[in-house]
């Protein structure tokens, strides 16, 4: 294994390496550390305000779940603004399609007729035939 790094294409460019780790500092450990930091604050702040008694800490839970509830309200909101789009969007089209399904109704109508029609024609030899064999043997079958 050692032996396929050493090979001139896996060396690394200076370069490039320096460049890596500075971007590695910048987008993966300063966000951490700075979230981190603010969790710990806020876990601080929480301890310093319980040690005010329980009205504030109950002011503090009821703040709490308004900022937990902000988002659902938020995403109730826009879902119900989707909805009612949809809705506008359904009475316009319902004004709208009733003239071209009347005429796509007559249109298939037509087409119904015809293949009805069609089909009979292609049937009719066919069921004549049957009806004379038919009539042919019950004749045949009369006579002594």
């Amino acid at each position: 294994m050692d032996e396929h790094r050493e090979g001139p294409l896996m060396r690394r460019n200076p370069l490039t390496a320096g460049e890596h780790r500075r971007q590695v500092w910048w987008q993966i450990s300063l966000p951490i550390l700075v979230g981190a930091s603010v969790i710990l604050a806020l876990g601080m702040f929480v301890l310093q305000a319980g040690q005010g008694g329980a009205l504030q800490l109950g002011q503090w839970a009821h703040a709490s779940l308004i900022m937990l509830l902000i988002p659902l309200i938020a995403l109730a909101l826009l879902a119900s603004l989707a909805v009612g789009a949809l809705i506008v969007v359904m009475v316009r089209l319902i004004g709208v399609i009733p003239p071209y399904a009347r005429r796509a109704q007559a249109t298939l109508g037509r087409v119904e007729r015809a293949a009805r029609r069609n089909a009979d024609a292609a049937a009719m030899p066919f069921i004549r035939l049957q009806g004379l064999c038919a009539g042919w043997r019950a004749l045949w079958r009369r006579l002594p």
